[in-house]
């Protein structure tokens, strides 16, 4: 039985309880003449039954409606009246076309069911002014009964309207291999569903283009939280649930992209591609980290000046910046506080997001002080300061996406409040920002672009400040490396670079006197990667600026995908003996392994140690029937370069990285058969043991301050403020002590708190990580000495008494940079008495090259570098 909702018009398959097989049960009925028993009915849906089930299209059969929990037909008047009242009646809607044709049910079903129509459904018809309908219920019989038969018509053809139905966030239990949905983390599932069509509706995940801070904050506040502690796609997506498994079920990508500007509160106010096409991989699969508010957090802003002559504030476009923090209490009682904001970090670019963020274009100015309220009037009214450090980098789209400390202690003074003067007005410098790119190759048969994998790189470019209209053009590739290349795939949705180049290839993938012919120019060149980029967007590169590149040196690309079919069949390791020139299989020696493809192709080689770690080297040794990795390494330990070089083995896998949820070596990431920059001192060794894996336990024995001095060059510990630098030692198998930083991601003010008070200090004054971590020591001489970061995700609950009682991962696998080294300013009340006696106390040493002064009375560290 073909449904359709009165509201809407929307048709759809139901199952009924009474079927065409209804009609073969007579009811006794007589004609009914007496209409002082009838009442009126207001269907809320109606159907079409055909004659035949099996072979209907589901566009015709017999009028019924549904009230309540009964059916009734409608009785056919003459043709006259029935094409009379024909607007009033809502055939185009159960139709849901303008094309529809009626004519007696009689003529179309069988005679031994046609007969039996008005035994088996009580009849209704039409008022005359058609403003509802009559029926004597079942007592009532009608000479003849609407068929209805639909046609089609393409204006009337409704382009599905998605809505967002429901949003959880998902991610696997590895112990019931289960998916567990409903908590605070994991990977965004959703559920669209189209408003025209209830029963076209969609399941799958989100892509993470266009997706902001903004947006991942109204995603969680969708979720029933406050706000999104942190965020993210790859690699971290596949710890929630492995692609693997979502491609083994097919679970789509049905939100492309997903884009909220500052005006949206709610994320269903903002714009998103749904269910339509996209180049988004699962790689892209977005996660999300959600949290409630435990610690104060902006919710509002304005600018206000003072009336000189009724003393209150009154709101302009420029001014003090006043705002209001809130956090919820344990009673969900929402708690809220205006105060200003001190000058410590504020940039330009902060303060154009600020200006944003209030309506405006830009901030036409901005300082500090009292220029628009004084400071007296902040002391009689009792406004404090409340944001500190406000930090924005240049890559940030909104505020809230900015670095800062709300309502933690300061050193900001009332005459460092910082105020803003914003405008509507044309901004004097646009400021680039990547939006799309593509690969582009000229089709001569259409003469127009075809996209793919490889091709012309074509950008476009919006300007942040919304003043200059969008730019597109080509990319100059002069100053393109590999790491350039995989980076601008990879925000192509692809792996990594397989090639890349200028002239002469370029021209092949679109002619030159095309580019010319349609006026394309060259908008971005020196495009500058370092190894810190992780994205193309960070890279340094001049848009839109005077260059001396030809169109010759245009940038093509050739992107692919990892998972080519080369697959590890084989491994062990080997060494050589120098003495009887033998090679001698064994339980440690250089790692061969063994590849072979679906082509029947064989091919051995070794390992790079590129990405490789502790827990990699465990599985590797477990592959070649082992228990554990005693020692691992690169180098020619066991095989001479010579006979490296004589035996012609390259090196056939890079990148091998295997996280701690991984049990097996075979599901570690890995570049198979690819480019790569490895040396042969690269080739990775591995020493392995059948005896029960020793379990090192890492105590902090000593940690310090360091501060590099540009004068002179030195490093040197610094009671005071510096970056963090520890030393771990094993309690159990007394390992060599190690030393290095700590990433600061996971600090809040109590890891902080805590740290500068086994420094020896009262409080925490200021911490952080990027930018300023770099001016206390350069991330240069922390490459040059090798320094790594040995500690990361210091979690301290609010009954640690210590810093040694926190939770934290010691000597672990991380994905913390160098960035993110973590620097700290510590107070104590007697700084100033204590800086004397480190003059008095402090000697000088030299140490691996690094000039060091240690305080002997207060440095309780060892020596960094």
């Amino acid at each position: 039985v073909v449904s359709t909702q009165s509201t809407g018009g929307v048709m759809m398959k139901t199952l009924i309880t009474l079927v065409l097989a209804v009609l073969g049960v007579a009811h006794a009925g007589e004609a009914y003449e007496d209409d002082s028993e009838c009442y009126e009915v207001d269907p809320t849906r109606w159907h079409l039954l055909p004659p035949n089930p099996e072979s209907s299209d589901g566009r015709s059969g017999l009028v019924l409606a549904e009230v309540g929990h009964q059916l009734f037909t409608l009785q056919l008047e003459s043709e006259d009246y029935h094409t009379q009242y024909l607007a009033q009646f809502p055939y185009h809607d159960i139709c849901n076309s303008t094309e529809f044709k009626w004519s007696a049910a009689e003529q179309h079903f069988p005679d031994d069911k046609s007969g039996k129509i008005e035994f088996t459904f009580p009849c209704m018809y039409m008022l005359e002014d058609g403003s509802g309908f009559l029926t004597c219920g079942e007592k009532m019989k009608c000479s003849s009964h609407v068929y209805l038969e639909c046609g089609s018509d393409s204006e009337n053809t409704t382009e599905p309207d998605w809505e967002l139905s429901y949003a959880g966030l998902n991610y696997l239990d590895p112990e019931t291999n289960e998916i567990i949905t409903g908590g605070s983390e994991g990977i965004l599932g959703v559920a669209v569903q189209d408003r025209n069509n209830p029963e076209n509706y969609g399941k799958g995940t989100v892509c993470d283009d266009s997706f902001n801070s903004h947006a991942a904050n109204l995603s969680c506040q969708y979720l029933g939280f406050d706000y999104a502690a942190r965020w993210g796609s790859k690699p971290d997506n596949s710890k929630y649930i492995p692609e693997e498994l979502l491609e083994k079920y097919d679970v789509p990508i049905v939100v492309g992209w997903v884009y909220c500007d500052n005006t949206s509160s709610h994320i269903t106010e903002c714009e998103a591609s749904i269910m339509e096409s996209h180049e988004c991989s699962r790689s892209n699969n977005l996660w999300l980290q959600c949290q409630d508010f435990k610690e104060w957090a902006p919710i509002n802003a304005g600018l206000f000046t003072v009336d000189n002559k009724t003393g209150e504030l009154e709101a302009s476009n420029e001014g003090l910046l006043l705002v209001t923090v809130a956090y919820t209490d344990g009673y969900d009682n929402m708690i809220s506080l205006n105060g200003t904001v001190c000058d410590d970090s504020f940039n330009d670019h902060a303060a154009n997001l600020a200006c944003q963020y209030l309506g405006y274009k830009y901030a036409d100015e901005w300082g500090s002080g009292s220029k628009y309220v004084p400071d007296s009037y902040l002391e009689q009214h009792g406004i404090p300061i409340v944001i500190d450090d406000l930090y924005c980098d240049e890559w940030k789209t909104s505020i809230m996406e900015c670095e800062a400390n709300v309502m933690e202690k300061h050193d900001c003074m009332k005459d460092e409040s910082l105020w803003l003067k914003c405008s509507h007005g044309e901004e004097k410098d646009p400021v680039w920002d990547l939006a799309s790119a593509a690969l582009l190759t000229y089709d001569p048969e259409s003469d127009g672009m075809k996209i793919g994998r490889e091709g012309l790189l074509g950008v476009t470019f919006e300007d942040r400040n919304q003043q200059e209209e969008p730019v597109q053009g080509t990319v100059c590739g002069t100053s393109f490396n590999y790491h350039t290349a995989d980076l601008a795939c990879q925000y192509l949705g692809y792996d990594y670079a397989q090639e890349w180049g200028t002239d002469p290839q370029n021209s092949k993938y679109i002619p030159t006197h095309f580019l010319e012919k349609h006026g394309v120019q060259i908008v971005v060149s020196d495009v500058q990667c370092d190894k810190s980029n992780y994205n193309i967007t960070e890279c340094g590169a001049n848009v839109m600026g005077r260059h001396n590149c030809s169109r010759s040196e245009n940038l093509w690309l050739k992107c692919a995908e990892r998972g080519n079919d080369w697959k590890p069949i084989a491994a062990s390791l080997l060494s050589f003996d120098e003495k009887t020139g033998n090679v001698i299989p064994g339980s440690e020696g250089l790692l061969l392994v063994g590849l072979e493809n679906s082509d029947g192709g064989f091919i051995h080689g070794t390992v790079c140690d590129d990405s490789f770690n502790s827990h990699a080297a465990n599985l590797g040794c477990q592959y070649l029937g082992y228990e554990y990795a005693e020692d691992w390494g690169s180098g020619f330990k066991y095989f001479p370069e010579s006979v490296l070089e004589a035996a012609g083995l390259e090196i056939v896998i890079d990148d091998l990285y295997c996280d701690e949820g991984k049990k097996e070596i075979m599901e570690c990431e890995a570049n198979i058969m690819e480019k790569h920059d490895c040396s042969k001192k690269q080739n990775l060794w591995l020493k392995c043991s059948d005896e029960e894996e020793k379990k090192l336990d890492w105590d902090l024995v000593s940690a310090t301050l360091y501060k590099y001095d540009p004068g002179s060059g030195e490093v040197r510990p610094n009671r005071g403020e510096g970056l963090l630098a520890v030393t771990l030692t094993d309690l159990i198998h007394e390992e060599m002590d190690v030393q290095g930083t700590v990433c600061g991601t996971s600090f809040n003010y109590q890891e902080a708190n805590l740290a500068c008070k086994y420094l020896g200090h009262d409080y925490v004054k200021d911490w952080g990580t990027d930018p300023q971590n770099s001016n206390y020591v350069p991330e240069w001489m922390l490459e040059e000495y090798g320094i790594p970061i040995v500690v990361d995700g210091v979690r301290c609950d609010e009954n640690a008494s210590s810093i040694k009682d926190c939770d934290a991962n010691i000597m672990e696998a991380h994905k913390c940079s160098r960035k993110e080294n973590l620097w700290l300013k510590c107070i104590s009340e007697d700084d100033e008495e204590e800086e004397e006696e480190e003059e008095e106390q402090g000697i000088e040493l030299e140490f691996g090259g690094a000039k060091l002064k240690l305080n002997l009375s207060k440095f309780r560290g060892k020596l960094l570098f």
